[in-house]
C-alpha cells in the first residue's frame, strides 16, 4: 500500500498551510524555520543565525523533491498559504535555501491571506484599541486577526498562476488540471513532521475506495484538544433531514459530550457507553489531524460551486465582568476552517442532484500526529494532566521514535524503546508543575532526504540496509546518514556521520564490517536560571528545554579508507 501511494504522489499538488508565527511557542520567527530535529545541526555545527539544516520548510520541500524526482520536480506544484505576519519571512527563507542549493522545486507559489476586523462584544461592535504617544496624542486602531485556514480554498479558487513574460495568466485551478495533470491535492500544516509517511497510505486508500476526500486521523483521547470527524444530522435547503460527514471542533464536541451525560436516551450517550466505545478514555470518533486529501476533480467541483468559500463561525472566549455578566474575554473574529469544505462537497451534490462524493477517514496510530504548537508552560500543564504535550521537545522525540520504528520493522535489532534513560525536563519558571517531562532521544538516527530515497520501507531495506540484522547500535549511539549510502554491516557505540554521493547517477558508498566506538552525545537540560533570551541558548533550544551536546562525531565519506576503521 505504501508503494502504491508513493507512486501517486507524483500526481499530487501539495498545499502547505503556514500562516502562523511561532509566538504561541515562544519562538520569534516563522514556524517553518524551526528545526524538525537538532541532531543534523549539531553534526554539521551549523553557524548561529543560519537556517536550520533540517527546518520544517526544507523537510517538506526535500520530501516532495525526492518522491517526485522520477517525474521531475519541476512538474510538481507546492502552494504555501502565508499571512501578513509570515509572507516576507517565508519568501526570504525560500530564497536562502534556494541559494544554498537545498531546494530545487520549480513551482512554489505563495498565496497570502488577508486579515479581518474583530468584534468587541456579542452585539458585533468593532473592537478598538488606543495608544497614547509621548506627546499625549491618542491613536485609535481597529485590530485585525487572520480569518482562519479556511481561506486557503478561496485563495486557490481566485488565484492566477504566474505566466511567462508576454503570456496571459490563467486561473490556478485550470493550470493544476491542464498543465500539471493533478489527480489529488494534499493539504498539510506547518509543523507535523510525520505527515510524509502517512500521506502515501491515505493516497492508496483513497484510490482503492474512490474517495473524494480523506481525513488523516488518529485515535483520539477524550478531552483532548483535537477535533473529531463524525456523522451529524442536519436539515438541507429543502427542509429534509440529512446526515453529513462533518469535522467538529473539540470544544463543541466536548460540550455535546457533557450535555449527553444528562440524557441517557440520546444517541451520543448510548454511543459513548456502548461496547464499541468501552475502551476507557478513548473517543468513539477519530481525531482530525488536519492532513486532508482531495481527489482533484471533486475538489474543483466543490470550489466552483462554493466560489471557494467555506462556512464561517465565531468562537469567542467569555469571562464575567464586575457586574457578573458574561462578556468577551478578548476581541473575537469571524473564522473559517479548511476541513469544513467537506460540508460544501455534500451540499453541492444535493443542490445539483448528483451522487454524493464519498468522504472517508484513515485512522493511524497516535504517534503519527505530533504537531509543534504549545509553549513551555502549556506543555508542562498538559504533561501534569497526562495529556499529549504537542511541544517542540515531544515533536523531536517522536520524530526519532518514528525512524527507529521503521528501521525495526525491516529487521534492524535496535535496543528496545527506553533502554537509554530519557532526558527528564522540569518546569523552569516555578514549582507550579512538579511532574517531569521525559523525552527519549537516543539512539538518535537521522537519514537525509537523498538517503531516504522514495521514503518507503522497501527502499530502506533494498537500498540502505540490505542486511539490517548486521547493523547494531547501542542505546546511546548517534547515527547520521547523508547521500547515497548502503550499510551492509556496522557496529556502532558512539557518534557516526556517513556521507555518500548525492548525485542520482553515482553508486552508493558501501559500509561493510565497520566498527566505531566513542564520542557519545548527551542531552543536557537547560538550567532554570538560564531559561531566557540572552543567556547563551538559542530560541529553538529554549522552547525544547534541552540541547544536544557532542564531543565530536566520527566521519566517513567516499575518501575514507574503510580498511583502517
Amino acid at each position: 500500500m505504501e508503494t502504491l501511494g508513493t507512486a501517486l504522489l507524483a500526481r499530487c499538488a501539495f498545499v502547505l498551510v503556514a500562516g502562523g508565527l511561532g509566538e504561541r511557542l515562544g519562538y520569534p520567527d516563522i514556524k517553518l524555520s524551526l528545526p524538525v530535529e537538532t541532531t543534523t545541526d549539531e553534526a554539521r555545527r551549523s553557524p548561529p543565525g543560519q537556517p536550520s539544516a533540517h527546518c520544517y520548510l526544507l523537510h517538506y520541500c526535500q520530501w516532495i523533491q525526492q518522491i517526485t524526482k522520477e517525474e521531475g520536480s519541476g512538474n510538481v506544484p507546492l502552494i504555501i498559504m502565508t499571512s501578513n505576519d509570515t509572507h516576507a519571512k517565508t519568501e526570504a527563507l525560500i530564497a536562502t535555501l534556494r541559494t544554498a542549493g537545498l531546494i530545487q522545486l520549480q513551482h512554489i507559489l505563495l498565496l497570502k491571506q488577508e486579515q479581518v476586523f474583530c468584534f468587541a462584544d456579542q452585539d458585533a461592535h468593532l473592537a478598538i484599541t488606543q495608544e497614547e504617544g509621548p506627546d499625549g496624542t491618542v491613536t485609535y486602531k481597529l485590530p485585525r486577526k487572520p480569518h482562519g485556514h479556511g481561506d486557503v480554498h478561496s485563495l486557490i479558487y481566485n488565484a492566477k498562476y504566474p505566466a511567462a513574460e508576454g503570456e496571459e495568466s490563467k486561473p490556478l485551478l485550470d493550470v493544476l488540471a491542464d498543465t500539471f495533470q493533478t489527480r489529488y491535492i494534499l493539504f498539510f500544516q506547518d509543523t507535523n513532521a510525520i505527515a510524509p509517511w502517512t500521506a502515501p497510505i491515505t493516497l492508496a486508500i483513497s484510490e482503492e475506495e474512490n474517495l473524494a476526500m480523506n481525513f488523516t486521523c488518529i485515535e483520539r483521547e477524550e478531552g483532548e484538544a483535537v477535533g473529531v470527524v463524525c456523522r451529524v444530522k442536519d436539515t438541507n435547503a429543502a427542509g429534509a433531514t440529512v446526515w453529513r460527514t462533518a469535522p467538529v471542533e473539540y470544544n463543541i464536541y466536548e460540550d455535546a459530550v457533557k450535555n449527553a451525560q444528562n440524557d441517557k436516551n440520546s444517541a451520543l450517550y448510548q454511543l459513548l457507553h456502548s461496547s464499541e466505545s468501552s475502551k476507557k478514555g478513548v473517543s468513539p470518533f477519530p481525531g482530525n489531524s488536519n492532513t486532508l486529501l482531495f481527489h482533484f476533480d471533486a475538489y474543483r467541483r466543490a470550489l466552483q460551486s462554493s466560489k471557494g468559500m467555506v462556512p464561517e463561525f465565531i468562537n469567542p472566549k467569555y469571562a464575567k465582568n464586575k457586574d457578573g455578566q458574561l462578556v468577551f474575554k478578548s476581541p473575537a473574529r469571524i473564522e473559517s476552517l479548511m476541513q469544513d469544505l467537506a460540508l460544501c462537497m455534500e451540499s453541492t451534490a444535493e443542490e445539483q442532484n448528483t451522487p454524493r462524493d464519498i468522504i472517508g477517514v484513515t485512522v493511524f496510530d497516535r504517534f503519527t500526529f505530533q504537531p509543534v504548537k504549545n509553549n513551555v508552560k502549556d506543555v508542562f500543564a498538559k504533561n501534569e494532566k497526562g495529556e499529549e504535550t504537542y511541544g517542540a521537545a515531544s515533536g523531536e522525540g517522536k520524530y526519532y521514535a518514528l525512524l527507529r520504528r521503521r528501521l525495526q520493522s525491516i529487521g534492524m535489532p535496535l535496543p528496545p524503546e527506553g533502554s537509554y534513560p530519557p532526558v527528564e525536563l522540569t518546569y523552569p519558571y516555578s514549582s507550579e508543575y512538579s511532574k517531569p517531562l521525559p523525552v527519549s532521544i537516543f539512539p538518535n538516527i537521522v537519514l537525509n532526504s537523498v538517503c531516504q530515497g522514495d521514503y518507503t520501507l522497501s527502499h530502506l531495506q533494498s537500498q540502505v540496509f540490505p542486511t539490517p540484522e548486521k547493523v547494531k547500535l547501542t542505546a546511546k549511539s548517534t547515527l547520521v546518514l547523508e547521500g547515497k549510502v548502503r550499510v551492509e554491516s556496522l557496529t556502532l557505540d558512539g557518534a557516526l556521520k556517513i556521507t555518500g554521493p548525492s548525485s542520482a547517477d553515482s553508486a552508493p558508498l558501501v559500509i561493510r564490517d565497520v566498527e566505531i566506538r566513542g564520542l557519545h552525545w548527551t542531552a543536557e537540560c537547560i538550567p532554570a536560571d538560564r531559561y531566557k533570551p540572552g543567556c547563551g541558548f538559542a530560541d529553538e533550544d529554549l522552547i525544547r528545554g534541552y540541547v544536544l551536546r557532542s564531543t565530536g562525531i566520527h566521519k566517513v565519506d567516499s575518501s575514507t579508507d574503510l580498511s583502517k576503521l
